[in-house]
């Protein structure tokens, strides 16, 4: 087979040689970097900030409008009264991929955890790391703003 793909060999061989000379992006293995580029690839910051209140990053506030009224995304800062500070990065797990909070509510229906459940523990222990690594916000949460029966 080789021999009749003289130029088998090297095409099979270039992709691999190019990620060997690229290598890891500057940083990649650092846990809070891989955890920055975690929460921005998955837009954790387009629901927890209040872009129309000019709020911080991450601390909440963002309106998810529904037929059924508005969910506001929680503060997600290292805050330990209105934020993550108090939670340890097993409470933080169990919220990702089970959307139950450290005192056993449920974030269902507005917090998306089902798109989490398959998420690796490391890229868990990296979003954590770069959460706890915010500076803390203590800004409150909002309470959803729901219609009856729902309210």
């Amino acid at each position: 087979m080789w021999k009749r793909l003289k130029y088998g060999r090297p095409l099979l061989a270039a992709p691999i040689l190019l990620c060997a000379l690229w290598g890891p992006a500057a940083g990649a293995e650092d846990s809070r970097a891989r955890g920055a580029y975690l929460a921005t690839a998955g837009g954790c910051i387009s629901c927890h900030t209040d872009y129309k209140l000019k709020t911080p990053e991450f601390a909440g506030g963002g309106a998810l409008k529904t037929p059924f009224g508005a969910f506001f995304a929680p503060n997600i800062t290292p805050d330990r009264k209105y934020g993550i500070g108090r939670w340890s990065l097993s409470d933080f797990k169990r919220a990702m991929r089970d959307g139950i909070a450290p005192d056993g509510s449920h974030y269902f229906p507005a917090f998306p955890y089902t798109a989490f459940t398959g998420i690796s523990d490391r890229d868990l222990s990296d979003l954590w790391s770069y959460f706890t690594s915010l500076a803390p916000v203590a800004r409150p949460n909002r309470r959803h703003d729901l219609q009856f029966p729902f309210a």
